[in-house]
């Protein structure tokens, strides 16, 4: 039972912690509607929101590699999957949510490192890539 317990409370604190992070992202969305920038912020703020309250500032300095880093990924990340799935993919604001929410489950079960390793190594070899020209 307490196996049980522990998966079922992480799944419940994904759940919540999505549901945060889309509801700043979208909620800074509509606050500031000509600000770019805004919904990403609104989305690490709240997801992020209980260390901002005992660490202060230095709550933004989140870890999204390694282990136990799933609310680093959901602050970083999660903002740009919701624009992802309601800009690109046309998905309506409630499936965008549902998406994230899943996605944050898998991250509970999924060792996503290496693609993100892999991305931000491509996304470090564009940038040498442009500075050298």
């Amino acid at each position: 039972m307490p196996a049980i317990h522990k998966d079922v409370s992480r799944v419940c604190s994904a759940i919540v912690k999505a549901s945060f992070c889309a509801g700043g992202f979208f909620g800074f969305q509509k606050a500031f509607p000509g600000n770019h920038m805004a919904p990403f912020f609104g989305a690490m703020l709240a997801s992020m929101g209980e260390n901002l309250i005992t660490n202060g500032v230095g709550a933004f300095n989140v870890q999204y590699m390694g282990a136990g880093s799933g609310n680093g990924k959901l602050a970083v990340f999660g903002g740009m999957l919701l624009w992802v799935l309601t800009t690109q993919a046309k998905l309506d604001t409630s499936t965008a949510r549902a998406a994230l929410g899943a996605a944050t489950i898998a991250n509970i079960y999924v060792d996503f490192d290496p693609a993100l390793k892999a991305i931000m190594d491509g996304l470090k070899g564009a940038r040498d890539k442009v500075k050298s020209m």
